[in-house]
């Protein structure tokens, strides 16, 4: 006599999260500064910074300057108890 388990997928870790406007906004500043007004000069070279993408709406940001990809992650703290 053999006996089976069915095993369900708990569901209990995901859960959506609400939009937050206030962390989009400023995630489409930062990459419309990065496009359109990002400028540094370093030992007598301007470099610019190419190919900024949002990969995530309200939290990561891509671009590169030069050759070197860069990564900027927007976290926003929580309210203090």
């Amino acid at each position: 006599m053999t006996r089976k388990t069915s095993h369900k997928k708990s569901t209990q870790g995901v859960r959506k999260r609400k939009p937050d406007d206030i962390k989009e906004a400023l995630m489409l500043a930062f990459a419309d500064f990065l496009k359109n007004e990002c400028e540094l000069e370093i030992k007598d070279r301007i470099l610019t910074c190419d190919e900024v993408e949002i990969t995530n709406k309200s939290r990561l940001l891509h671009f590169i300057v030069g050759e070197r990809d860069f990564d900027l992650q927007l976290i926003a703290n929580r309210k203090q108890k």
